[in-house]
């Protein structure tokens, strides 16, 4: 039972596919975004299993950014690819969480700037609970300052766009 138990993260964390929240890990429309991430961003590698290959940021004000998915990867399950962009930090961590025009859910990546040309994106793993033990923002920013010095999380693979 106990490998089964264990198996049912590490299937998670092969297969990447994020799963929408009810809460943001941030006080959404509040805290100020990084302004380099206006522009259109590329894939720098050429894989058809990534969720977004080419996206577009435009800046809506100094909290949020409007996100326009231009090329989908065959991972990607939004039925829109209109979102608003905000972001937080935790304990050192970017955090950027989407939520998708007509949806009422978020949708989480950490994020790093390598310059003001690219841009490194990897998902979010709670591997201290889980996604059914997120009852509150506060309850979430927990679970992920206890997992993001976790092997498992540190190992997660980053996806690089360049800013054209």
């Amino acid at each position: 039972m106990k490998k089964i138990l264990f198996a049912l993260p590490l299937l998670f964390l092969l297969t990447a596919c994020p799963v929408g929240l009810d809460y943001s890990p941030g006080a959404t429309g509040t805290e100020v975004v990084n302004d380099n991430l206006s522009g259109t961003w590329v894939l720098d590698e050429s894989h058809d299993d990534h969720e977004v290959r080419k996206v577009k940021f435009t800046k809506i004000d100094k909290y949020s950014y409007a996100v326009e998915v231009l090329e989908q990867g065959e991972m990607y399950a939004l039925e829109t690819n209109h979102l608003i962009m905000y972001q937080t930090k935790i304990d050192g961590l970017n955090v950027m969480y989407l939520k998708p025009e007509g949806e009422n859910k978020y949708y989480l990546y950490q994020f790093e700037m390598k310059g003001n040309k690219q841009l490194s994106i990897g998902d979010i793993s709670l591997l201290d609970g889980g996604v059914d033990a997120v009852k509150s923002t506060q309850n979430l920013r927990d679970q992920i300052q206890a997992s993001k010095n976790k092997e498992a999380f540190l190992a997660l693979e980053k996806s690089l766009f360049n800013k054209k």
